[in-house]
């Protein structure tokens, strides 16, 4: 396989993870493999390969004599992701405070201010990608980034649900601050605290908007969202 080739690879992947992820593929929905062929003028091969990359990291799922489908979201796989990053990020926390450099911290002071006055609700979901992926780098563990970038991509189908999504980011910025302060102190406990509060805030938002969906599913024992 050329170079070029997997980058084609990489690109179909993106793709149909984005759409994924944003909705625009329903949960339960059949991937016409034909389509995708004919759509990113590829061969029927890219497009397997790049779907059993997407079924290893949950998005979809192949029905042997049936074809592959996109996921459902339920109750039990937001509680899955739920309770695997918050353990994850606090670990991240934790090796940010030592290993942090002093161009991150001036980045995350730079996306802070950019969080008291965002110029509109995209800015906003802009500086929260960020400081997430900031704070992924900071840690310095490849292994770690890579799978909580993953996480962070299952529980943004549910995120991607809510429509006012502008109302989970309101303390964005305080929350910038306070991990700020305890990775200029170089402070583990206290970093640890910032993005787990951080976090726990996300989830509360998301069962909040999502309770009567959430409550449904739980009483069926993971229906579709």
């Amino acid at each position: 396989m050329t170079k070029q080739k997997e980058y084609e690879n990489a690109d179909i992947v993106n793709i149909i993870r984005h759409r994924i992820i944003f909705n625009e593929y329903s949960p339960g929905q059949l991937i016409n493999d034909t389509f995708l062929m004919k759509e990113f003028g590829v061969s029927r091969t890219p497009v397997r390969e790049a779907l059993i990359r997407l079924a290893v990291e949950g998005f979809v799922r192949t029905v042997p004599h049936r074809g592959t489908y996109i996921t459902e979201l339920t109750l039990s796989d937001l509680r899955d992701v739920f309770e695997v990053r918050l353990p994850l990020l606090k670990l991240v926390g934790r090796l940010a405070a030592v290993r942090v450099t002093d161009q991150e911290i001036k980045a995350l002071r730079l996306l802070q201010e950019r969080a008291k006055n965002p110029r509109m609700l995209e800015e906003l979901l802009e500086v929260d990608a960020e400081f997430h992926e900031i704070v992924r780098m900071a840690a310095k563990n490849e292994v770690l980034a890579r799978t909580l970038l993953l996480l962070q991509q299952r529980a943004s189908r549910a995120w991607n649900l809510v429509d006012d999504k502008e109302m989970g980011l309101h303390n964005l910025a305080d929350e910038i601050g306070e991990l700020l302060e305890g990775l200029k102190a170089k402070d583990a406990d206290r970093c640890e605290e910032a993005l787990s509060k951080h976090y726990i805030g996300f989830v509360a938002q998301i069962q909040g908007v999502l309770g009567d969906n959430l409550t449904q599913m739980k009483a069926q024992g993971g229906a579709k969202l």
